[in-house]
């Protein structure tokens, strides 16, 4: 399906729901567009994609398969828009600027943890008395 066909944007929906609060705002996460990694700041790549602790990336899934990559993602819009579209799919932002990496973790985080207490607040059964 289009993103642009007409209906709420998958991502739109978490918003309307009363998530816009709980998320970063992109304002205090600001970075200029250009930067020389190799000057501004120092990074321990990995070896090879094996010797990386995905586990924080990915805590819920043993052995992550990434099957979307978006390398220069900036603040995230693509992978978030497409998140509700594949739950189940493992995707993978890649890029250079600190600030904005830093502000797409936390913001991914806000999702995960309103995902789950959504899931939650629907699998719970109520009891009525």
């Amino acid at each position: 399906p289009a993103l642009g066909s007409g209906r709420i944007r998958p991502a739109l929906r978490w918003l309307s729901s009363g998530m816009a609060a709980a998320l970063p705002q992109k304002k205090y996460y600001r970075q200029r567009a250009h930067v020389n990694p190799l000057a501004d700041h120092v990074f321990n790549p990995p070896v090879c994609p094996t010797a990386f602790n995905w586990s924080h990336l990915y805590p819920t899934v043993d052995h992550p398969k990434v099957e979307f990559l978006d390398v220069g993602c900036g603040y995230g819009g693509l992978l978030v828009e497409l998140s509700p579209l594949y739950p189940d799919t493992v995707m993978l932002g890649l890029e250079i600027r600190v600030k904005v990496s830093d502000f797409v973790r936390d913001k991914v985080q806000a999702l995960r943890q309103f995902v789950c207490t959504t899931r939650t607040q629907t699998h719970t059964p109520h009891t009525h008395s």
